[in-house]
């Protein structure tokens, strides 16, 4: 549930834009930064956890990989691809993005292969 939550929408007052379109104030880009961050901190703890989970089921552990990855790739797509285009960090940019949906699904994919 609090990865769930990093994915909500960030509330338009939030964001307040220099005078170039495309690059935030300082405050406006922290809200962003602290979003990103925890969602790669988070993810990152979930699936070093669920990675190490042995599930011998060929069936079951697709189903779970199917579950987990409806739940979370649509919402994160939104997140992502609404806010990964706007310059919200100056130097590190790659470091907040790093986790796009086609890397969240291919983790998900070695999710509970532990033997």
């Amino acid at each position: 549930d609090d990865l769930m939550e990093y994915m909500t929408p960030v509330q338009e007052s939030e964001l307040q834009f220099k005078s170039r379109k495309n690059e935030l104030m300082l405050e406006s880009g922290r809200v962003l930064k602290r979003r990103f961050e925890s969602f790669n901190s988070e993810f990152d703890e979930l699936h070093a956890a669920e990675r190490a989970l042995s599930v011998p089921d060929s069936t079951l552990r697709a189903e779970l990989r199917k579950t987990i990855s409806e739940k979370l790739v649509p919402p994160w797509s939104e997140f992502y691809y609404k806010y990964a285009v706007i310059q919200f960090s100056k130097k590190h940019m790659d470091q907040y993005t790093r986790l796009s949906p086609t890397v969240v699904e291919d983790k998900l994919d070695e999710l509970c292969a532990g033997c």
